[in-house]
């Protein structure tokens, strides 16, 4: 195929902000992505994994259902099922109790 141009699970983002922690939830339009390592600031040019399963921070007394549509809230910087204001990440991989901090997340591609 002479138009192919990668398997999509990934794509190079040119940060124009601030530096960026690999394993930072990062949000590009409306597409969330995982950096894959640091980002340095304003003129960084790094990998963000768009596709798999990660173990993201959720808020502790929201119970999260297995196979439910979570959304990236920015402000906090937590996974939650309220999608007022947040970006579609993707669906909830695991069962999350409201004791849990963390919330498996399969991220849509």
């Amino acid at each position: 195929m002479t138009n192919f141009v990668q398997e999509g699970e990934s794509l190079e983002y040119a940060n124009t902000g601030a530096a960026i922690a690999a394993g930072a939830v990062v949000v590009i339009g409306t597409v969330v992505g995982i950096a894959a390592t640091d980002i340095a600031a304003t003129t960084g040019v790094g990998t963000v994994v768009t596709a798999g399963v990660f173990n993201l921070p959720k808020n502790v007394g929201t119970t999260i259902t297995q196979g439910s549509l979570v959304y990236w809230d920015a402000t906090p910087g937590e996974v939650t099922t309220t999608s007022s204001g947040n970006t579609l990440m993707g669906t909830a991989h695991a069962a999350a109790g409201s004791a849990d901090a963390t919330c498996d997340v399969r991220l849509n591609t």
